[in-house]
């Protein structure tokens, strides 16, 4: 029997070399606009250039572009990267990265264009110099972005997961009188379907559905959560736990 075709997957315009490898949190987008998408990739290494812009013109042709952002020191290695559009024409970016001094590691958050004016056009050197970082106590894996509801208000937060085995909660708060800056907050306080795990999240995704929201949170040792959450009050979370294995071993 003949196979069906795919219809409407996407296909390889180019591709673009890289002077280092990624990895699977290497790599964020965005639309800033209906004709405007935003991409970056971060690279490994610990010498050299470490994140790259990719734009795409009205030809479907590519240009991948160098960008300097502030306080990544050479030595320093990326670990993950993450942005979101901050309407109408700017974007908040974080790079979580690991610095090595002398044998003692010491892990970032920096964050990228939370004080830009948004008003003003899209420009990568405004967001690049405008940054802020924050210290952590555990090495760093996945970096993503969510949004939480507040006082009847959608806000967008990120979280990031590491071997510690918690999720950490990044607000960006202040207003038109407060300077913008960011702050951890308790992942108790606005992911309760994300406390007692297991093992440390090396893969997490949320959805939106109204009110409620779609937790899957992949850890180490095979574990599988998905759980639904009301946002509004925080209270009624349904979990189901899933233990799955990585191969069957057959006798």
């Amino acid at each position: 029997m003949a196979l069906l075709k795919p219809v409407g997957l996407f296909h390889e315009l180019q591709f673009l070399k890289l002077s280092q490898q990624s990895n699977i949190y290497g790599l964020s987008s965005f639309e800033l606009s209906e004709d405007s998408t935003k991409v970056v990739v971060a690279t490994l290494g610990r010498l050299g250039e470490k994140i790259f812009s990719v734009e795409v013109n009205k030809l479907h042709v590519p240009k991948l572009q160098s960008l300097d952002f502030s306080y990544i020191p050479a030595d320093a290695e990326i670990i993950a990267i993450d942005m979101y559009a901050k309407p109408p024409n700017s974007a908040v970016i974080g790079v979580a990265l690991i610095k090595e001094n002398a044998a003692v590691k010491q892990a970032f958050l920096n964050v990228y264009g939370v004080r830009v004016n948004t008003a003003a056009s899209f420009n990568w050197t405004s967001i690049a110099d405008d940054w802020q970082t924050l210290p952590l106590n555990f090495v760093p894996f996945q970096l993503t972005h969510t949004q939480i509801l507040v006082s009847d208000q959608w806000e967008t937060v990120l979280l990031l997961s590491g071997d510690d085995m918690r999720l950490h909660v990044f607000r960006l708060i202040g207003n038109a009188e407060q300077e913008y800056a960011v702050y951890e907050e308790p992942c108790k306080s606005w992911f309760p379907e994300m406390l007692d795990l297991p093992s440390s999240v090396t893969c997490m995704d949320f959805r939106q559905c109204g009110n409620q929201r779609l937790t899957v949170a992949a850890c180490q040792g095979s574990y599988v959560r998905f759980s639904i959450t009301d946002v509004t009050t925080l209270s009624k979370t349904v979990n189901q736990l899933f233990l799955v294995p990585l191969y069957t071993h057959h006798s």
